[in-house]
C-alpha cells in the first residue's frame, strides 16, 4: 500500500529546536547553526489594524514562507522523518515494498510537504507507522493533515481488509480520478485512456 501524507501547514508548524538537532546530527557546526538560529530569529511580525501596523512580534517556531531559505531548512527537517522511517525499518517495524524481486525496497519518497510512504498492507505496519508519525509529530511540531492524506492498495488486497485498514490511518483511499499535481495517480492498463484529453 502507499500512503501519501500531507502535513498540515507545514511551514509554521516547525520547531527550532528539531531543526537545529537535525542540522546538529548531519553534521553542521555551531557556527553554521548560529547562523540558522539569527535568521530564523531576526523576523518580526505585525498586524495591520485598519490599516495601520500595530505593534511586532517574533516568532519562537516556524519557517517564513517565501524567504528563498525556508524550502531548504523544511528539507533539512524531512531528514529527521526520513531518520525516523529508516530506524522502523532497521528494526523490522516496517518494510517498505518492492516493484520486482531484484529491486532494492522503496519506504519513502518526498516532495515538498507531501510525503509518499509505502508499507505492506497489514495491520502490524499500519499500527507501526502511525507510532512512527506520532513520534516525529511530538518532535517536529508537524501535524499530518488526515482530510488531504489518501491511500492507495494493491489490487492483491482485499477490499473490506482496505476499508479496514484506511480507518485504522484514519484517511480515505485514492479515488479512480484523484490527481496529484495535474496527474492521475492511478494508471490504468491503458495509458491513452489514462492520459487522454476530456
Amino acid at each position: 500500500m502507499a500512503l501519501k501524507v500531507d502535513m498540515e501547514k507545514a511551514y509554521d508548524r516547525v520547531e527550532w529546536p528539531f531543526l537545529l538537532a537535525v542540522l546538529e546530527k548531519m553534521g553542521f557546526n555551531s557556527t553554521w547553526r548560529g547562523w540558522i538560529v539569527e535568521c530564523l530569529k531576526t523576523a518580526s511580525f505585525s498586524v495591520l489594524m485598519n490599516g495601520t501596523p500595530s505593534g511586532y512580534f517574533a516568532p519562537s517556531r516556524g519557517l517564513r514562507q517565501g524567504d528563498p531559505l525556508s524550502p531548504l531548512l523544511f528539507a533539512i527537517c524531512t531528514e529527521g522523518f526520513a531518520a525516523l522511517l529508516n530506524k522502523a525499518i532497521s528494526e523490522k517495524r516496517l518494510e517498505g515494498v518492492k516493484v520486482a524481486p531484484r529491486d532494492p525496497r522503496i519506504s519513502h519518497l518526498f516532495f515538498t510537504d507531501d510525503s509518499y510512504l509505502f508499507l505492506r498492507g497489514s495491520l502490524q505496519e499500519c499500527e507501526n507507522l502511525i507510532v512512527v508519525l506520532n513520534e516525529y509529530e511530538e518532535l517536529s511540531g508537524q501535524r499530518v493533515n488526515l482530510a488531504k492524506s489518501a491511500v492507495c492498495f494493491s489490487k492483491n488486497i482485499r477490499s473490506q481488509d482496505q476499508d479496514f485498514l484506511a480507518r485504522i490511518l484514519g484517511v480515505g483511499a485514492v479515488g479512480v480520478h484523484d490527481k496529484y499535481l495535474g496527474l492521475p495517480i492511478l494508471i490504468a492498463r491503458s495509458k491513452m485512456a489514462t492520459f487522454s484529453l476530456p
